[in-house]
């Protein structure tokens, strides 16, 4: 993955930096990132929740890490991954007739494109980690 800003380029060839490396790394190719506090604002704005929700972790990582099993985005993209706590209501309760609803999530993942602030995914309930 690359980023350009302020006429530097700065490559990344490894997902195993840690956050604070990621963000540095950021922070120095100058390309405009989204803040943790904007990710965070955006997380929110993206999932329903008949409760309060409450930011629990925000932490910069890849789409990879987070959610190794899907290709909504390229495995490399750097996201914001915002923990949420809330009441998550299933979408739906099954088949037509279904009279049980699966009960509430209280934590979701939403990760957020770390650079464009987009919402790229959720998961509900938050994966343990």
């Amino acid at each position: 993955m690359m980023f350009a800003g302020a006429g530097r380029l700065a490559i990344l060839r490894s997902t195993a930096w840690k956050a604070s490396g990621l963000a540095l790394l950021l922070a120095i190719a100058g390309c405009g990132a989204v803040t943790s506090e904007a990710a965070a604002d955006r997380a929110i704005r993206s999932v329903s929740s008949s409760t309060e929700i409450s930011v629990l972790e925000t932490r910069l990582s890849t789409f990879h890490q987070e959610a190794p099993q899907s290709e909504v985005v390229p495995a490399d993209t750097l996201v914001w991954a915002v923990t949420l706590a809330g009441t998550f209501e299933a979408p739906s309760c099954g088949p037509a007739g279904n009279t049980e609803c699966p009960p509430p999530n209280h934590r979701a993942l939403v990760l957020i494109d770390a650079q464009t602030g987009e919402f790229i995914f959720a998961s509900m309930p938050a994966p343990a980690r």
